[in-house]
């Protein structure tokens, strides 16, 4: 086994836990790699939703945020912070601009994407009397798509009650 590399179980705890006691900006420092075109690359494995995340105070953070806080100050409350970059890796505080969630996604191509539709997938039309809009939610609902959705479950529902009913009796 190569030099530095712990023996066993509780020695690599002893050394995880040893590199938490430093400070959270040294170890932002060390997981970064700088490229040419001004992006700060998180070198570190990333973890299933594809954002870097670095452990503060006892709880993963992302480091995209981090960085944007540290370096340029407060994100306000219900923003989310962009990538202007477009590098998800990408943890440069001057890559990074705070915005509304539907800001975010019409820069991402979801909203202005989606927006665009005119039929839902079915081909009934997005109009004002088929069309629902979730309060707080950025997707809309076909009214006729839903209600067809409705019948079936309650139909299966109904046939499912119908043979617990056989099988409790039989």
């Amino acid at each position: 086994m190569p030099r530095g590399y712990p023996k066993n179980r509780t020695e690599a705890l002893a050394k995880r836990s040893e590199s938490l006691k430093v400070d959270p900006i040294i170890r932002f420092c060390r997981k970064i790699r700088f490229d040419d075109n001004g992006c700060w690359i998180w070198t570190t494995p990333l973890p299933p939703d594809h954002y870097p995340q670095i452990r503060v105070d006892g709880r993963f953070v992302y480091a995209h945020r981090f960085s944007y806080e540290y370096f340029r100050g407060s994100i306000p409350d219900g923003y989310e912070v962009d990538h202007l970059c477009l590098n998800k890796s990408c943890v440069s505080p001057w890559h990074l601009e705070p915005v509304t969630p539907a800001v975010n996604s019409q820069r991402a191509g979801n909203g202005g994407y989606n927006k665009a539709k005119t039929h839902c997938p079915r081909g009934h039309p997005y109009d004002d009397e088929n069309t629902y809009e979730t309060p707080g939610r950025t997707h809309r609902v076909c009214r006729i798509c839903s209600k067809e959705a409705n019948r079936k479950w309650k139909r299966n529902q109904k046939e499912l009650r119908g043979t617990m009913h056989q099988v409790e009796a039989g």
